[in-house]
């Protein structure tokens, strides 16, 4: 099923935002509202994912600077495969997935300057920190 994928420290959804280009989309947090553009499943690869976007099938993909993430087409490229080690996509504290890694990067997802707000872009960071920006909730959108 489905997903909303909630960062710990905001509480807002992982949110793909029509950039108006058809082959990208932003990648942004936003209140969670259970819209399509929230909503996430997870195909696996071996022991890597891909996130899927419900509203434009595109995947969570790494940008080529290895700083920010967007949703583009499925290619099957390493820079859209999550996880690949047990280590980078674990179960921590109350429930939350500690580390989601991109293959291609070796970076984690984090929040763009720590903030709660809405609109705030997702970025990679360079290293593990364990902290709550980098620790995110898979929680099912349908019974």
């Amino acid at each position: 099923g489905y997903y909303l994928i909630i960062n710990r420290r905001s509480g807002r959804a992982l949110t793909a935002y029509e950039s108006g280009d058809s082959t990208t989309d932003s990648l942004y947090q936003y209140t969670p509202t259970a819209d399509y553009s929230q909503q996430w499943i997870a195909r696996g690869a071996g022991d890597n994912y891909y996130f899927i976007n419900r509203r434009s099938n595109g995947v969570i993909t790494a940008s080529e600077d290895g700083n920010t993430v967007e949703v583009k087409a499925f290619t099957g490229a390493k820079n859209q495969m999550w996880g690949g080690h047990e280590q980078d996509i674990e179960a921590g504290v109350d429930g939350w997935w500690v580390l989601v890694r991109n293959n291609e990067t070796g970076r984690y997802l984090d929040l763009e300057n720590d903030s709660g707000e809405n609109n705030v872009g997702i970025i990679q960071s360079r290293r593990r920190r364990n902290n709550q920006r980098q620790q995110w909730g898979f929680i099912p959108t349908e019974p």
